[in-house]
């Protein structure tokens, strides 16, 4: 079970420079796996994910830190993250690798340097938002779990993959005290019932007692799904 000599597929994943604002080191990439229309991706990768892999070059010796944020092989549809510098003036071409020949596979341990948590080394927390059951809201960067409360977790799809439906009065996630230095930002993603489409909104965000809440400034109390 070694990557990459038991590995049999690959496809490249290329980045358009065009798009790149600045040269940026430890870069999070998003990958949206339902991109892929290649049916031996599909026919091939592990259900769970398990057997996928990304390196900067095609023999594939120089893997990167990769989090498999979620699958769905029947539906198609996916969305993984892995870390890299950016650059603004070349294209970049990365690999993605699966079905190890050996057998079934799992993705390297969350603290393993090409693992889940390497890949937010820059982050404080990361929440993806897309559990569907339990009450461990996971926080990708491994240092900062918070818990859903109220009627959470309520799945609902998202503008990725799952994401979930906040009701605005007892949902809530609560998390541990994060310090923030004194600076820092929220990227997120809501999607309000009257407006149909999932798009930006500028919100202060709290962090207190324990609890990251969001306050709309008076301008909308409507229902909202946040996405991370």
């Amino acid at each position: 079970m070694a990557f990459p000599s038991d590995y049999t597929y690959k496809v490249p994943l290329t980045t358009d420079s065009s798009q790149v604002a600045s040269n940026e080191s430890n870069f999070p990439y998003y990958f949206d796996l339902a991109n892929i229309s290649d049916s031996q991706f599909w026919n091939n990768v592990q259900s769970d994910g398990g057997d996928l892999r990304v390196s900067t070059n095609s023999d594939g010796s120089n893997q990167i830190p990769l989090e498999v944020a979620a699958i769905d092989t029947a539906s198609q549809t996916g969305e993984i993250h892995f870390k890299d510098s950016t650059d603004s003036a070349s294209n970049k071409t990365y690999y993605l690798w699966w079905e190890d020949t050996t057998g079934a596979v799992s993705q390297p341990a969350a603290t393993d340097p090409n693992g889940r948590n390497a890949v937010w080394s820059r982050y404080l927390a990361v929440y993806h938002l897309n559990e569907t059951s339990g009450s461990t809201a996971v926080d990708s960067t491994g240092s900062n779990d918070g818990t859903y409360q109220g009627n959470l977790p309520t799945p609902v799809d998202g503008l990725l993959t799952n994401a979930q439906h906040i009701q605005g009065t007892s949902d809530y996630v609560s998390v541990p005290s994060i310090d923030t230095g004194g600076k820092g930002w929220v990227q997120n993603i809501f999607h309000f019932d009257d407006l149909g489409t999932p798009r930006a909104f500028n919100f202060d965000w709290v962090f207190q007692d324990g609890s990251l809440s969001v306050e709309d400034n008076g301008n909308n109390q409507d229902e909202f799904y946040w996405r991370y």
